[in-house]
């Protein structure tokens, strides 16, 4: 049976129930990333690369919304394993943060800030550097931001074959940013 109804007021409590889901803040996003795959499904490379994130003032000016849609473009060539590693890194890290450290919205505006913080440091970065362009596309971003965070809070936590989520952090940010 389909039900969608109001989440309540407290902090660890849903936005908004669908069915039996309960949606918070990280089941939002990832309902987004899974919007994104289906927006690339039916509108293509063409749409993909209008809501990705050139650092390039004319662009930004002629695609304002790319600063804060920037994680949902995927780019299958370069980006289809990032964006599903950075789905469920979201997915199952972002729930745990969600419930037991921040709350549904701090987590929300916490995610914000990151999304926003990306662009800013990338643009930055190019400002620097001149010739250097690096787009920013796909979930990979906020998910290793969401691992970091997790990691920082239960350093301790052991996963795949007993290596404690502060080294993975360290494994993950190399990765991410090579």
């Amino acid at each position: 049976r389909f039900r969608l109804s109001a989440g309540g007021s407290r902090a660890h409590e849903p936005w908004f129930r669908v069915g039996t889901l309960d949606v918070g803040t990280t089941w939002f996003v990832v309902l987004l990333g899974i919007v994104g795959l289906l927006a690339y499904a039916v509108g293509g490379q063409n749409f993909e690369a209008d809501i990705a994130f050139l650092p390039n003032a004319s662009w930004t000016a002629h695609h304002p919304w790319s600063v804060v849609t920037w994680p949902f473009a995927i780019v299958f060539s370069s980006g289809a394993l990032n964006f599903a590693i950075g789905l469920f890194v979201i997915w199952w890290c972002g729930r745990q943060l969600e419930s037991g450290v921040f709350g549904r919205a701090k987590l929300a505006s916490w995610l914000l800030l990151t999304t926003l913080t990306f662009p800013i440091a990338v643009s930055l970065l190019v400002a620097l550097v001149p010739g250097w362009i690096y787009p920013l596309f796909g979930l990979q971003f906020l998910g290793l931001a969401v691992f970091l965070v997790y990691a920082a809070e239960w350093p301790r936590r052991l996963f795949f074959w007993g290596v404690p989520a502060w080294i993975l952090g360290v494994i993950y940010l190399a990765v991410t940013l090579v």
